[in-house]
């Protein structure tokens, strides 16, 4: 079975011969230390070595004259730290958010990263993951500061609105120019935010709804409306609102923190086995950096038991650090594909 096939398979809820692996999206400075190791010299060749069943695809590259970000929340400044000010920090009208002259240009989005890494993910006959990342919750906070979006969410619901429409639109233009190009080529749309602290979630439920999620619900539809199925990015503890994100389409959500509150494999299975997928769940915050290696495979092997087979085994965060060894990082690929 090709790891299409099975990702597929488990998708639908169908018979497999095991649940799936993942290795995940290791930074620059552990993906170094992983190709010296297994002596290869690329990502995709490292993803190969994984035996990933996988291979997720950020597809898009602004290039707009200049060489603006596509997202200039700061115009033009550095960002130093989440709770910075942004550009719309003080702005209390819609008309000066549609006045904003840096907003990005939607022609100047292309399609390069895909290009270059589909024929590999093809060749080895992978579920393709792509999409524009569409991460419209962190931009929010960014065009405000943190702190001060939380605030204009109660003092200028509209101004905050007004935003979220704005990046939507974006998106689902280059979104749909992507689906409408590469459309066949793709099999899960993954997009993402993170949600979640370590205890709660960031905002209220009440507030998730009102603010972001009727935007998800766009950005969902219209890539079911390609035919594809979604897999939502959120660390943290997000358990309050799974129901929200099934009730929205949401087939697959990742990473599963699996520290969070109430992001337990026993507690997510049990409230929402069936009704969703998860994929994710090995602890990137203690059991990877600083558990044994048996540890590892002994926790590797409890996910599968308690998620089942359909379940796709990746880290708790994508983004592995080299405080993450090759040695665990081959022994949960081996653990994870073991046919028990």
């Amino acid at each position: 079975m090709t790891g299409r096939e099975r990702i597929l398979r488990i998708l639908n809820r169908q018979d497999v011969d095991r649940s799936a692996f993942w290795m995940g999206s290791p930074t620059l400075d552990a993906q170094d230390l992983y190709e010296e190791y297994f002596g290869c010299d690329s990502i995709d060749e490292l993803s190969r070595l994984m035996r990933d069943d996988l291979v997720w695809i950020q597809p898009e590259f602004y290039a707009a004259p200049g060489f603006p970000p596509m997202w200039d929340t700061m115009a033009g400044k550095e960002r130093v730290s989440l709770g910075q000010a942004g550009v719309f920090a003080e702005t209390e009208t819609v008309d000066e958010i549609e006045a904003f002259s840096r907003w990005p240009n939607p022609d100047y989005v292309h399609f390069m990263p895909f290009e270059i890494r589909y024929d590999e993910a093809k060749d080895r006959d992978c579920a393709v993951f792509s999409g524009t990342w569409a991460p419209i919750w962190h931009v929010l906070m960014d065009f405000f500061g943190m702190e001060n979006c939380f605030v204009k969410m109660y003092t200028h619901p509209e101004v905050v609105l007004a935003v979220m429409r704005k990046m939507t639109e974006f998106y689902l233009t280059i979104n749909r120019r992507f689906f409408e190009k590469y459309g066949e080529l793709v099999d899960i749309f993954f997009f993402g935010n993170d949600m979640g602290s370590q205890l709660d979630c960031m905002i209220s439920p009440e507030m998730f709804r009102q603010y972001i999620f009727p935007f998800y619900q766009q950005l969902i539809d219209l890539a079911k409306s390609y035919g594809k199925k979604v897999a939502l990015h959120s660390c943290g503890a997000v358990d309050r609102i799974i129901p929200d994100l099934i009730a929205m389409g949401v087939d697959i959500l990742h990473p599963i923190q699996a520290k969070a509150k109430n992001m337990s494999a026993e507690h997510l299975q049990a409230a929402y086995g069936g009704q969703i997928m998860f994929l994710g769940g090995v602890d990137t915050q203690e059991l990877l950096p600083f558990g044994t290696e048996q540890a590892v495979e002994d926790e590797v092997l409890r996910l599968r038991r308690i998620f089942g087979p359909h379940y796709i085994c990746s880290p708790s965060h994508e983004a592995l650090l080299p405080n993450v060894s090759p040695q665990k990082l081959k022994i949960m690929s081996e653990t994870a594909r073991r046919i028990l």
